[in-house]
């Protein structure tokens, strides 16, 4: 993937609830390549420097990173998400606090039934 250094404004600001900031920039007028870069960063983990035109001094670096999920946060959000669903089409009536345990009892014995088949 291409790097992209263009131009932008910053329009609005957003405080998150996580402490974190949101922010809507624009470009200037862009032809359908350049736009495409953008599109192919979207949801992609990247670097930022934000600096004025009219400024050459250094950019103060902010060295904290992003909070991403944990692999068994994703897990367990997922069957949320699925347990919710199943619920919600009348498809599952017990609540998720039983259901999740017995699912991930499925997910763990799948897994090492896959091990027994590799000896």
């Amino acid at each position: 993937m291409k790097s992209i250094k263009v131009q932008i404004t910053i329009d609005s600001i957003r405080a998150r609830q996580d402490r974190s900031i949101g922010m809507s920039i624009s470009t200037p007028e862009l032809q359908n390549l350049e736009k495409s870069l953008f599109f192919d960063l979207q949801g992609i983990l990247c670097e930022c420097t934000i600096r004025p035109l009219d400024n050459d001094s250094a950019p103060t670096e902010i060295k904290t990173e992003m909070n991403s999920k944990t692999p068994s946060q994703r897990l367990r959000n997922t069957l949320f998400v699925w347990w919710k669903q199943l619920s919600d089409s009348g498809k599952c009536s017990e609540p998720f606090e039983m259901w999740y345990p017995a699912k991930m009892e499925g997910i763990i014995l799948q897994i090492k039934n896959k091990l027994e088949d590799l000896k």
